[in-house]
């Protein structure tokens, strides 16, 4: 099913499958269990011959819930390409607490996009995830950055740069893809409709391993992804999500 819906509703199909192609059909998929990374992973599970989904853990409170999701995710999805999730540690919590200051990563339900920003994120991650990839004998790695991601490790010519870094430290290519690059996050429910998406989980704060709701940006993005998707959204939230007209709502600049 999912093929067919990819098809249909979205371009970039033809130039994924090309880049699948290309690699050889192994991949490393980097996987939070979030909405994104599932849809990303469902997709490239239509194209490749095997897939290698990979958790990273910070050390923070939330990530339990998360690879608890990805795993119940990749169960429903019964795909036999797809190897059971690795988990690496990459122990940065201190550092980024001390950026944050006392109050930490605690974005509100109304804080919006830029209060996403965690410095290095992608850096620390394909730093973690190349290596993997190598020792898998994966000539490729995706990751689920959308559109409007402003931040200086989540551009072309980040991934570009991080693509020669790999060839001369590891001498071996290694292909960046970022296929929802260009996608707002209600283009990708749409492309991932037909997968159990109720099972992901996009939540800072989840309350005995679901959504909380209300108390979380990740929340409010997913339920206004869902909205201008015009999709029913099959979330369990453990406190009723806010009155918000998803469609002339604005994100704080």
């Amino acid at each position: 099913m999912l093929s067919s819906v990819m098809a249909s509703i979205w371009s970039g199909r033809t130039a994924l499958q090309a880049a699948v192609e290309r690699s050889g059909g192994r991949l490393v998929v980097l996987a939070s269990g979030g909405l994104d990374s599932c849809v990303l992973l469902g997709c490239i599970a239509e194209l490749a011959g095997e897939v290698y989904p990979l958790f990273v853990r910070n050390g923070h409170p939330w990530e339990d819930a998360e690879v608890a999701a990805l795993r119940r995710f990749i169960a429903a999805l019964d795909r036999p390409q797809i190897r059971p999730v690795a988990e690496r540690a990459l122990p940065l919590r201190d550092l980024l607490e001390a950026h944050w200051g006392a109050g930490g990563y605690q974005p509100g339900f109304s804080d919006g996009y830029r209060a996403n920003f965690i410095p290095g994120r992608n850096l620390a991650l394909l730093s973690v995830a190349s290596l993997f990839a190598f020792v898998q004998g994966a000539n490729a790695l995706a990751l689920g950055v959308l559109e409007g991601n402003l931040y200086p490790d989540a551009t072309p010519r980040f991934f570009s740069a991080f693509e020669t870094l790999f060839a001369e430290g590891l001498g071996r290519q290694l292909a960046i893809l970022t296929p929802f690059a260009e996608l707002p996050k209600d283009e990708v429910v749409r492309i991932g409709q037909a997968l159990p998406l109720d099972l992901s989980l996009s939540c800072v704060n989840p309350i005995d391993g679901q959504h909380c709701g209300d108390g979380c940006n990740k929340c409010a993005e997913r339920q206004k992804a869902f909205a201008l998707a015009g999709i029913a959204d099959p979330t369990s939230y453990q406190n009723p999500p806010p009155p918000v007209d998803w469609k002339t709502h604005k994100w704080p600049d």
